[in-house]
């Protein structure tokens, strides 16, 4: 058991790959001369490559005894891999945005480049950022906090949390789908009623506890995304704004047709 917990130890620093594989697929793409095919390289290897692992490789059934388990509890390796996670996509993100508005390519290749984006932003910052901020430290929530920002998704630090922990599979919940809902109408209605309801939860909470306007936590959410969406906009103009809209925009679809299927 010891030998198998030591190896998955290093193992889970393999959620790191999809970062790599947007640049890895403009510069196989370049070498071959198929810059368009390649930019569709992190949603083959994501949506392809990795449930045909899944399914090859089986289930694991192994537990850790007590004793083990509170040893994983205690080892900072774990939540540094998280945190890692921050610097890490913040730095694909700014590279993402110049490489989908300035490198030379058809539209499908720029389509596929957005997605394979968008796809790290649901899979590393939206789903790395949903475990952070169910944490206790407070580093690790604020960490959680900035991950979801960047992709324009700062509310659901508090919807979450507040929102759906409280009202799951009820009518209240935004994230479940309702009886006979399809899918589109579902990201209509989370896309639209998501950012009300947080909204709404914080007032709320300002209001128990009698603090002033300015204490409105979602003001420093989304002032981050904000500020993304500035940055970007001064830096490469209209073409990096729409770059960074699109793949938030994808990033935030992909973890709401997720919570479709799942609720």
């Amino acid at each position: 058991m010891q030998r198998v917990i030591r190896f998955k130890r290093y193992a889970y620093a393999l959620f790191l790959i999809p970062l790599v594989l947007p640049p890895a697929g403009l510069m196989l793409g370049a070498h071959y001369a198929a810059p368009d095919w390649a930019a569709w390289l992190t949603v083959l290897v994501v949506f392809g490559l990795v449930p045909l692992l899944d399914t090859c490789l089986g289930r694991d059934t192994a537990n850790p005894g007590p004793d083990e388990e509170r040893a994983l509890l205690a080892d900072p390796w774990y939540p540094a891999l998280t945190l890692l996670a921050v610097p890490a996509w913040s730095a694909l993100l700014v590279w993402g945005v110049w490489a989908v508005s300035q490198v030379t390519l058809g539209l499908a290749g720029r389509v596929g480049l957005l997605a394979s984006l968008a796809t790290v932003g649901g899979a590393v910052a939206i789903n790395v950022g949903h475990e952070l901020i169910q944490k206790t430290r407070r580093a690790e929530r604020a960490a959680g906090g900035w991950l979801l920002s960047s992709v324009g998704y700062g509310g659901f630090k508090i919807e979450h949390i507040r929102g759906h922990h409280v009202d799951v599979a009820t009518p209240r919940d935004t994230s479940t789908a309702r009886l006979g809902e399809n899918v589109y109408r579902f990201l209509w209605r989370a896309f639209t009623t998501n950012p009300v309801r947080a909204w709404e939860l914080e007032r709320a909470r300002l209001s128990r506890r009698n603090l002033p306007w300015w204490r409105n936590e979602l003001l420093l959410w989304w002032g981050l995304s904000l500020a993304w969406a500035v940055g970007v906009a001064l830096w490469l103009g209209a073409p990096g704004l729409v770059a960074y809209l699109g793949i938030g925009f994808g990033a935030i679809a992909l973890l709401e047709i997720v919570n479709y299927l799942e609720h």
